[in-house]
């Protein structure tokens, strides 16, 4: 057990350095914002991520790009829930979500209808500029219809 835990405050000391050269971001100062500017952003960041997937770059900046993707749609999805979830009565929480739920499914059984057309008519750059057209104009509304809660 001595030697592991000797093995353990050895990789803590090689790690201090580089811990102290990072910046330290908590989840508390970014929410310190509002759940509502942050999920308008992280959805600006998405679309822009799209259009940046449209450009001819280098395959490290397209990874780059996607897993920029990934993260913000991911934390304005999560955003959103959330902000449903505070916005409805403790009594309509489950029909609200599933609301949310079902029009999510709508969008995702209808959006490959559109985005065979756009790609048709377009090619694949201009489908990933049309989507992120489209996330970005529903950013933007975002800015200008925040709900009441």
């Amino acid at each position: 057990v001595s030697v592991l835990q000797e093995i353990i405050d050895g990789v803590r000391e090689d790690l201090e350095p580089r811990r102290r050269a990072l910046p330290e971001v908590r989840l508390s100062e970014l929410v310190a914002f509002g759940r509502w500017p942050l999920m308008t952003v992280s959805t600006l960041v998405c679309g822009v991520s799209y259009a940046v997937i449209a450009l001819p770059l280098p395959l490290w900046a397209m990874h780059m790009a996607i897993a920029m993707m990934g993260f913000s749609f991911g934390l304005a999805t999560t955003l959103s829930i959330t902000i449903v979830v505070d916005m409805t009565s403790v009594s309509a929480r489950g029909t609200t979500n599933s609301l949310r739920i079902m029009s999510n499914r709508i969008g995702q059984f209808v959006m490959p209808f559109g985005a065979g057309l756009i790609a048709a008519a377009a090619s694949v750059g201009g489908l990933f500029i049309a989507l992120a057209a489209a996330i970005v104009a529903a950013s933007a509304a975002m800015l200008f219809k925040r709900p009441q809660t």
